[in-house]
């Protein structure tokens, strides 16, 4: 069988599924499990139960945000997506975005309306990038 890199996302849940799979009739077909068909073989592949879900980086994010040490909250955020393989890397982003960007909401809180809410998101996104340019990744 020939190697599919993770970066060639198509390509590889189509291979995860083709190993997993026997005898599909269709490209759809491939993409349906349980009666249901979904848009992506990404999707099929993880509601087959073929690929793990988020759930440690979440609670790994959970037990850090506690903390409330912005910086190195981003720092980990950077190091699980370098290194790890996180299926919804934009969830994660979203479900811990306050946490990531209140030292930038300190900073800017004479900032009012959209203008605190861009820089601060600015800010957190330049650092989160800074971080992953450093990790040799962006």
């Amino acid at each position: 069988m020939i190697h599919v890199s993770p970066r060639d996302a198509q390509r590889f849940y189509m291979r995860v599924m083709l190993c997993h799979r026997k005898g599909p009739t269709s490209f759809e077909n491939l993409r349906t499990v349980d009666d249901v068909t979904y848009d992506s073989y990404r999707e099929a592949a993880l509601h087959a139960g073929y690929l793990e879900d988020d759930s440690e980086w979440v609670a790994c994010m959970t037990e850090a945000s506690q903390f409330r040490i912005p910086y190195q909250l981003r720092q980990l955020f950077a190091t699980i997506i370098v290194y790890s393989q996180v299926v919804e890397v934009g969830a994660l982003w979203e479900r811990f975005y306050d946490d990531f960007s209140l030292d930038f909401g300190y900073k800017y809180r004479s900032l009012e309306g959209n203008a605190k809410e861009e820089m601060v998101k600015f800010h957190t996104l330049k650092n989160l990038n800074d971080l992953l340019l450093a990790y040799g990744s962006a």
